[in-house]
């Protein structure tokens, strides 16, 4: 996993969280911030040597300020397949978007799926069934245009029950 701040104030550092459901997460180790304020580019690196990982697991990180405060970022979806390692993601464009926004993702097997909306503080304010096929698919978001200008959540459930999530800008 690697990530970059631009800014960082009273901060302590970054737990890295994995999970296999999407919902319940654990530690898996903690990367201390390279120094508690810094107004300039940083670079940071966590590499998860569990053994015999295999399937979907969903990485996040949780970033807690000397004080205690918290804020979570992510999850990014890792599809471990065998030996070789595929990232699934969802991706959305335009972002940010005016009245139309379209999901971009792939699915491993055709079946229905279900697209939410959802604000920052985690409530449904839409959702939809839709019928994916096998490989890349494109998905309208026919709520998109009626949202109010800010920050939300898509989530998408696969036919195969994987969860994928991404942030999106509303202008």
């Amino acid at each position: 996993m690697t990530w970059e701040t631009v800014v960082e104030q009273n901060s302590k550092g970054y737990e890295v969280q994995v999970s296999t459901d999407g919902r319940t997460f654990r530690t898996l180790g903690f990367v201390p911030s390279a120094t508690p304020s810094s107004n300039r580019l940083q670079a940071y690196r966590f590499v998860d040597s569990e053994a015999a990982k295999g399937g979907v697991r969903y990485y996040r990180l949780r970033q807690i300020d000397l004080d205690g405060k918290e804020a979570f970022f992510g999850p990014k979806v890792l599809n471990f397949l065998g030996s070789a390692n595929t990232a699934a993601e969802l991706r959305g464009f335009p972002n940010p978007f005016d009245n139309e926004l379209t999901l971009t993702t792939a699915s491993a097997v055709a079946g229905a799926a279900q697209v939410a909306v959802l604000d920052m503080a985690g409530r449904v304010l839409s959702q939809q069934q839709v019928s994916l096929s096998k490989g890349t698919n494109d998905i309208v978001v026919p709520s998109a245009g009626n949202l109010q200008t800010g920050v939300y959540m898509m989530r998408l459930t696969l036919p195969t029950g994987e969860v994928q999530t991404l942030r999106v800008s509303k202008r």
